[in-house]
């Protein structure tokens, strides 16, 4: 928690450290994939805040990997934004595809206001 506060502040170097130890915790035996899946989210948003596109990129498909193999929809759709955010600043065309999937899982859980926020950024 402290990671994701210090990422939302951008102070994305307190935040790695942070999030470099709880990486090494989680990803301990017994691995708790779940929390692991929940510090690469972060991690990714810090590193692509740092402007380390290739590196945010990782972490991020790691975290989506972790949460589609547990079925967590939500923490799926908010990778699918942190993704659109990396592709886009790469300068790749397909970065609304990740806004369009977000979109989808926000609505397969009934969350319309976060599905009509996604919807707003797309034309």
């Amino acid at each position: 928690l402290r990671g994701r506060s210090l990422v939302t502040l951008g102070r994305f170097d307190h935040a790695l450290e942070r999030l470099d130890t709880a990486l090494m915790v989680f990803a301990a035996p017994p691995v708790d994939e779940v929390n692991l899946a929940r510090v690469r989210l972060e991690r990714g948003r810090a590193l692509n805040g740092k402007r380390r596109g290739g590196e945010a990129r990782g972490e991020l498909e790691l975290s989506l990997a972790g949460f589609e193999a547990r079925g967590h929809t939500v923490q799926m759709a908010r990778v699918r934004e942190a993704l659109a955010g990396v592709t886009q600043l790469a300068g790749e065309r397909n970065w609304r595809d990740h806004l369009v999937e977000a979109e989808r899982l926000y609505r397969e859980i009934g969350s319309e206001t976060e599905a009509r926020r996604i919807r707003s950024f797309l034309p």
